[in-house]
């Protein structure tokens, strides 16, 4: 990047109150040339960023099954600590948070957030996605872990 480029970012930059742009471009002023930082700044109070589609950061869900609200199953016992296995669904939720997926606090309910994450969990590892708590579920989380 040459001094001009440099000199034109920064003021577009200092123009949004960054403090540390406002010093390069004095900097960088002094080092180029009147008729050239003139036509960077001119360039600069005209320049204008691309507005992104309005569509480019929404993601939608064409599988009708994530449409559907899911049954509220609750467990029979509350999870524990230790994650025993009598409870499959809070201890699919225990190994869900321990990947990063976001069902919330782990309280032994089948809730929306907890199906959601089954089934994103199912969809990123090439399984069918149905959103329902197996064994076979709980073992390939289990091994995600190691």
């Amino acid at each position: 990047m040459n001094s001009a480029e440099a000199l034109f970012w920064d003021t577009s930059a200092a123009g949004q109150n960054d403090a540390d742009a406002q010093k390069r471009v004095s900097v960088l002023s002094q080092s180029l040339a009147p008729a050239i930082v003139d036509a960077v700044h001119s360039k600069a109070q005209s320049w204008m960023p691309l507005q992104p589609p309005t569509n480019a950061n929404v993601v939608t869900i064409q599988d009708p099954a994530w449409q559907q609200s899911p049954p509220v199953v609750q467990s029979q016992t509350p999870p524990d600590k230790t994650g025993s296995t009598d409870d499959p669904v809070g201890r699919a939720q225990q190994l869900l948070t321990k990947l990063g997926f976001n069902i919330g606090e782990p309280d032994g309910k089948l809730g929306a957030r907890t199906t959601n994450a089954v089934r994103l969990f199912q969809l990123q590892s090439g399984w069918k996605v149905t959103g329902e708590i197996t064994s076979d579920l709980i073992t390939q989380l289990q091994a995600k872990l190691g």
